[in-house]
């Protein structure tokens, strides 16, 4: 509109070149407890991708236990996929897997090393992390100074990216344990499996229409708690 006045020359100071958006809020009904309480958190300055966040991670649950107890996937604890989700939704897949990489690396030299020092678990543990995250930083090194750019070192700016870290550290250890073998094939048929209900869980995380599905209703939520309770009493045989 402004552009055509604008090249007839017609400019007024009458002319409106800009109409306001009113964002006005109407109140959920009370009987609707869940939306009610997340409207009210969103109209009081709540983010919404943290409410979104709360509710895909419930449906993720869901998932997780229906592949884990109806399927029969090895998933190592319901919580593993879970987090190392969460941390690929943040690290990105290349770098999650990486330090996924890393920390089966670590372990073996330090079985190396327990063969010839004998450590109580808690020593072997401590030990474990230090060479894990030396490791870390040795790799960082090599890729500052061959200039691979393989991994964005800006996203270590914000000091809170420790937290998706230490969920690597603890899914790699639950995975890789104290009994793991290296050229076990069921061990590795198991992995195998942790990544695909991993990724599975991690796509769902992209999909804006389940996000923008389980805002709009939230009461959802009380489906997939009783979803929940119905995988959870399957005692059936898994597919």
């Amino acid at each position: 509109n402004f552009l055509s006045t604008l090249s007839l020359g017609k400019i007024t100071n009458q002319e409106e070149y800009i109409t306001p958006f009113s964002m006005s809020f109407k109140e959920t009904p009370k009987y609707l407890p869940i939306s009610y309480l997340v409207d009210r958190l969103i109209y009081h300055g709540f983010p919404i991708e943290l409410i979104t966040l709360f509710l895909v991670l419930s449906l993720w649950a869901l998932v997780i236990s229906i592949l884990r107890q109806i399927v029969g996937f090895s998933v190592f604890g319901i919580y593993s996929p879970l987090l190392f989700a969460v941390s690929m939704s943040i690290l990105w897949v290349p770098l999650s897997l990486t330090f996924l990489i890393v920390w089966l690396i670590t372990k073996l030299l330090i079985k190396l090393i327990t063969k010839k020092i004998y450590l109580l678990h808690n020593a072997k543990s401590e030990l474990l992390i230090i060479l894990y995250f030396f490791i870390l930083l040795l790799l960082f090194w090599f890729n500052s100074i061959l200039w691979l750019n393989r991994i964005d070192i800006s996203i270590f700016t914000n000091g809170y990216i420790i937290f998706p870290i230490i969920f690597i550290v603890l899914v790699s250890d639950k995975i890789f344990n104290e009994g793991f073998k290296l050229f076990s094939k069921w061990r590795w048929i198991a992995f195998v499996e942790f990544l695909v209900v991993t990724f599975s869980v991690y796509g769902l995380f992209y999909r804006t229409g389940i996000k923008h599905l389980l805002l709009a209703f939230p009461e959802l939520l009380i489906l997939i708690f009783f979803l929940n309770i119905a995988v959870g009493r399957f005692t059936g045989l898994q597919l």
